[in-house]
């Protein structure tokens, strides 16, 4: 009988070893492993301040957030990004005739309410942000829809103030 609890008691100490080896493991997962897929598609969402009009409804993937068949400029844009808790979207404003606002993240106000913008550049961070990038155009003042830019680069011309912003996933 003794031999038989010695041998249970060494069976269950194994399991508990073999157990806390695959928990330990289980806490080096990568995003995705913990029930939400990295690559499950993201949704992005924006809207943009419009000079003397205010904050613009919430805008999905590549609809026109803005002004574009109207006279009022954007003075601010805020950018969220659901459903995966790994990746975050940062951007940031360059004002007309000033400089680049700070950096912001997921919902922060980039801008000021009554300061029109003439740049923006979106990027993705985060986990995440190995699978995914964004790609975005304006609709500049006088000069029309610019080509899609990638992540990191500058939409917008310095010269002329963004009427209307689109932004992508790829």
């Amino acid at each position: 009988m003794r031999k038989l609890f010695s041998a249970l008691v060494v069976f269950c100490c194994m399991l508990f070893s073999v157990s806390m080896c695959f928990a330990a493991l289980d806490d080096q997962k990568g995003p995705g492993e913990h029930g939400i897929q990295v690559t499950d598609r993201p949704a992005i969402y924006y809207e943009a301040y419009l000079h003397d009009k205010g904050w613009s409804q919430r805008c999905g993937e590549m609809t026109a957030a803005g002004d574009p068949y109207g006279a009022n400029s954007l003075d601010a844009l805020r950018v969220y990004v659901d459903l995966n808790p790994y990746l975050d979207i940062l951007y940031h404003v360059h004002v007309a005739g000033g400089e680049w606002s700070s950096w912001v993240a997921n919902g922060q106000t980039a801008g000021a309410p009554g300061v029109p913008i003439d740049a923006v550049e979106i990027s993705l961070g985060g986990r995440a942000a190995m699978f995914f990038s964004v790609s975005y155009k304006v609709l500049v003042e006088g000069k029309g829809w610019q080509d899609w830019v990638p992540m990191g680069d500058t939409a917008g011309d310095f010269s002329g103030k963004i009427k209307s912003i689109r932004i992508k996933l790829d």
